[in-house]
């Protein structure tokens, strides 16, 4: 759905996210109020300068839609229509209007050029690889259309933006090159602007949805990596993948993924279900090498005791203990940490696409590691295990 004027909204929900996807709300909508089931988040209205509406004054008030901006959005959403009287039309759930894409005009440069943004405002704890299946989704769109991207990951918080960097760099350019010639800036001056939509998009049974040849068609030809950061990486393909051995590639992803069960996401196996697997596909592929990319450091001691000097894996920081907490919000104790965890992530997932097998579990990394590889595995399996 692509909009062009702005439409009076009433956001619905004041958790800890809202103020993350509030930037994103109100530069795509009119927000004329919010409203939440628990009477004192109208404290968090007053911190956004909105007026607050109490859910039993929502028939009487005048908008164009309510959006939902829980996950956990069934309930809310019933619950509006059935006891709120609210036309099911008015009410969008969070999938609905974080897909929306929205045509405005900032200036008047450009006039002849249409530009497309993409940008993952809401979705500030996702990884590097979770920002570039949205962005590689929704390019293919752009591409058809013969609109001009720019990668803005400079004007919204994101793991890998330091705070004071917020607003003067772009985090997408740490690592990639720039997929057009125009600068952000002069983009955000000019006349005809789409701003792209923010959704995790990949789910279970991933390849019913989406076409990843035509994804690997569109990374081939966009995402090209900095100089500087293409040499990392072939230090490290040097360092670690032996040509002469047939490797198996290996993502496990524990952690936050496992602990945290957030809804919507693929289920991952257990790491008592990988070693088995990693023993059978062994044997039924003829694999003599492992690679293995992990951010859970108990998972990589296992795999370590169990395969010995057959499996390799880089040296980045893992995690061991992370409770309740996103990845995203814990810091090592180094000099450009943000920066680095985003390297090294990189570098696994590169990595993993040039192996002559995979196995994983359903996430980001694994799914782009397939876009990359550009369908020269060997043999390859997705543990497919629904969703939270």
């Amino acid at each position: 759905m692509q909009q062009t004027g702005k439409q009076n909204v009433i956001i619905y929900g004041l958790g800890n996210t809202i103020k993350d996807a509030f930037d994103y709300i109100k530069m795509r909508f009119s927000v004329i109020g919010c409203s939440d089931s628990n009477i004192e988040k109208k404290d968090t209205a007053q911190e956004l300068r909105v007026l607050f509406v109490r859910p039993d004054e929502l028939c009487d008030s005048e908008f164009d839609y309510i959006l939902i901006t829980s996950i956990y959005d069934d309930e809310i959403y019933n619950q509006l229509i059935e006891n709120r009287n609210i036309p099911k039309e008015k009410v969008l759930r969070r999938q609905q209007w974080c897909r929306m894409i929205f045509q405005r005009s900032f200036g008047m440069m450009n006039q002849n050029k249409t530009f497309y943004v993409l940008s993952r405002p809401i979705h500030i704890r996702d990884g590097l690889f979770s920002f570039l299946f949205s962005f590689l989704e929704q390019l293919d769109f752009i591409d058809k259309k013969g609109y001009i991207p720019v990668i803005d990951m400079q004007n919204y918080r994101n793991q890998y933006l330091e705070e004071d960097k917020i607003g003067i760099e772009n985090a997408w350019e740490y690592y990639f090159n720039p997929v057009s010639e125009y600068r952000l800036e002069d983009v955000y001056k000019s006349a005809n602007v789409i701003l792209g939509y923010d959704d995790p998009c990949y789910k279970t049974e991933y390849e019913k949805k989406y076409n990843i040849a035509r994804m690997s068609e569109l990374y081939q030809r966009y995402i090209k990596y900095r100089p500087d950061v293409y040499s990392v990486v072939q230090r490290e393909y040097v360092k670690l993948i032996d040509t002469s051995r047939k490797t198996l590639g290996i993502l496990y992803r524990g952690s936050d993924m496992s602990a945290l069960k957030l809804k919507n996401h693929p289920v991952q196996p257990t790491i008592d279900e990988m070693i088995y697997l990693t023993h059978k596909y062994m044997e039924e592929w003829h694999c003599e090498r492992i690679f293995l990319s992990t951010e859970d450091g108990r998972a990589a001691d296992r795999m370590k005791a169990e395969f010995g000097a057959m499996l390799s894996c880089t040296n980045q920081r893992r995690f061991k203990d992370t409770g309740t907490e996103w990845l995203a919000d814990i810091r090592f104790q180094r000099q450009d940490d943000k920066y680095l965890r985003g390297l090294e992530y990189l570098v696994t997932i590169e990595l993993l696409s040039k192996c002559d097998c995979f196995l994983a579990g359903i996430c980001a990394g694994s799914v782009c590691a397939q876009i990359m590889n550009n369908g020269k595995y060997q043999h390859m399996r997705m543990v497919d295990k629904g969703e939270y």
